[in-house]
């Protein structure tokens, strides 16, 4: 097992949605490889409430389901979780102001760098790619 990458929550949510099954075909196997103890996967507090919050916003999945999802991920031992510290937040607003990056990418870059994590699955490589020390990879190309 390896337990390099953090996970985007564009990742996760293409896995669960029909709407995009070229994506989905792409997206579901790296998280049942989490899921199935084949690959360790980190994934921060910010990236699950993000989650929960695109999945019901376009109604992608059901309250119900996308509230399971998330508890699945919470009792996994494969899905490694962090958090951020207050200070975090100076990290990202620097990052963001330096990097002209969205603040909570930003916010995932800082928390990534404060648990030496460098590697990210992401669709948006294009923003994390200008972070020195972090590595993204888009598993959709």
């Amino acid at each position: 097992m390896t337990a390099d990458f953090l996970f985007d929550t564009n990742v996760i949510v293409y896995a669960f949605d029909n709407d995009e099954p070229d994506k989905r075909k792409k997206a579901m196997p790296i998280i049942e490889d989490v899921f199935e103890d084949r690959l360790v996967g980190f994934i921060s507090n910010q990236i699950m409430a993000e989650l929960y919050h695109v999945l019901t916003r376009k109604q992608r999945v059901s309250k119900q389901t996308a509230a399971s999802i998330i508890s699945d991920i919470i009792s996994c031992p494969s899905w490694v979780k962090i958090d951020y510290k207050a200070d975090t937040v100076s990290k990202a607003i620097f990052i963001s102001s330096s990097f002209s990056m969205s603040f909570w990418d930003s916010l995932i870059a800082a928390t990534m760098l404060e648990n030496n994590i460098t590697k990210i699955y992401t669709e948006n490589t294009k923003d994390f790619r200008k972070i020195p020390g972090i590595q993204p990879t888009n598993p959709f190309i």
